[in-house]
């Protein structure tokens, strides 16, 4: 009756943690895929809710909360709003109707940038013909600009919504459920590697008391390594 009894909590504790694991990522993935665009090294999140010729965007920097609306104007012309720390800026971008001749005005309506976008090659070019790629592209920070007075090249790469992406790190994640998998292979199968690394023993095998030890310790780090990398993965 009392080992009956211990099966059958050892069962719902099982179920329990099971289900609390399930919730945990169902919320860590719904963060690690939420939309966004990178701003002076802060990750900026896409609010859902809002509907319509907007998008915003909210995040935190150096200056504290900081949120990025983008207004479509007229097909390609948008407004582009910058708010932190009490103060907002605006600026203007005007497009040609195929998207590749680009003008940036700023609030005093003068023209801080001018060039062409090419987006199959994935570059900017400027009026003074330098080409810049925009993947990967690290904004200006010196005396002129900063996160309070961004650079136009990322206001423009912000605009045409160059720079999205998720907040996670794909790569990442894809590491720990690969750690994931193999503690779980030998958690339920403690023999499966040893036999993987020694094919050449056939039947019945009897583990060596020193891998039986380190195997033990092994479920013991390997959960606490995939919880650090899952939280370096955001």
């Amino acid at each position: 009756m009392k080992m009956n009894l211990n099966i059958k909590n050892k069962k719902i504790f099982i179920l329990c943690m099971v289900l609390i694991a399930g919730i945990a990522l169902y919320f860590y993935l719904g963060n690690f895929f939420q939309t966004g665009v990178d701003y002076y090294g802060s990750f900026m999140h896409e609010q859902n809710e809002i509907k319509g010729l907007t998008s915003q965007y909210i995040g935190r920097t150096e200056y504290g909360e900081t949120e990025i609306h983008l207004t479509t104007m007229k097909i390609t012309d948008k407004l582009i709003e910058v708010s932190q720390d009490g103060e907002s800026s605006e600026y203007v971008m005007e497009s040609s109707e195929d998207g590749q001749k680009i003008r940036l005005f700023d609030s005093n309506n003068l023209v801080i940038f001018s060039g062409l976008l090419d987006r199959e090659k994935g570059i900017l070019t400027t009026s003074a013909g330098d080409t810049i790629s925009y993947y990967g592209y690290k904004a200006a920070t010196n005396e002129k600009y900063s996160a309070k007075n961004p650079d136009p090249i990322l206001l423009v790469i912000l605009a045409n919504r160059l720079n999205e992406r998720y907040r996670g790190n794909l790569s990442m994640l894809i590491f720990s459920a690969l750690i994931l998998s193999s503690l779980m292979v030998d958690v339920f199968f403690p023999k499966f590697f040893f036999r993987l690394k020694n094919l050449k023993f056939k039947g019945e095998v009897e583990l060596p008391a020193m891998y039986t030890k380190m195997q033990k310790y092994s479920w013991m780090i390997s959960p606490v390594l995939i919880i650090i990398f899952l939280f370096m993965a955001i």
